[in-house]
């Protein structure tokens, strides 16, 4: 009788565990060497930094203006240290007549962390769907669609030239959209930030 129990108690436990909601994720991994910028593009943005003394070895590009009438131009791109992205900013690296002037904020440097995760996909998208589904703003179609993720660090002072404070996070979107999206903490699972897109008055 004692063994009967202990077999269904088991097949209960593996029962819960095969229930569980198993989610479409994609594992976005982006590099320094992926190109979303046309290789002229690319090629003007390295004669800039070459020209400035300045390594591009570790960002990946995502925007360049051309020159305005008063010589200014924009370089966007968002730096990788041990190989992750930094998730919670982008740089800017502004120039004037091909001379570097201004950095948008502090470069991230040496990080002291690893970079394996702690979270599987499947339990980041479950807390962004719970948080979608608080969200009136959500439509049923995001909320049962698939996901993408990227898994990277998080700086939870960004915006600004304050002390830099790093941790391991992760980003989560609908698949192929720009919103709904979050930040969540890889090291507790909270949502560090949400955001649906849409701004109130």
């Amino acid at each position: 009788m004692k063994r009967k129990i202990i077999i269904v108690a088991i097949s209960f436990c593996f029962c819960i565990v095969s229930c569980e909601k198993k989610y479409c994720v994609k594992v976005i991994k982006d590099s320094p060497k992926t190109t979303i910028l046309s290789k002229s593009e690319i090629n003007t943005i390295k004669s800039l930094f070459d020209a400035n003394g300045v390594d591009y070895s570790n960002y990946l590009f995502s925007k360049i203006n051309k020159p305005d009438e008063l010589g200014y131009q924009r370089v966007e791109c968002y730096q990788f240290v041990n190989d992750l992205k930094v998730l919670s900013d982008y740089v800017v690296f502004r120039f004037r007549y091909g001379i570097l002037i201004f950095v948008s904020k502090n470069l991230a440097g040496t990080i002291d962390l690893d970079t394996k995760p702690l979270m599987n996909s499947n339990d980041v998208a479950k807390k962004f769907v719970d948080a979608m589904k608080q969200d009136q703003d959500c439509t049923n179609k995001d909320i049962r669609g698939c996901f993408d993720l990227e898994f990277g660090y998080y700086d939870l002072n960004a915006g600004g030239y304050t002390t830099q404070n790093f941790i391991k996070a992760w980003k989560i979107t609908p698949r192929k959209k720009e919103y709904p999206f979050a930040y969540i903490n890889d090291s507790n699972s909270e949502i560090i930030y949400y955001f649906n897109g849409i701004f109130r008055d």
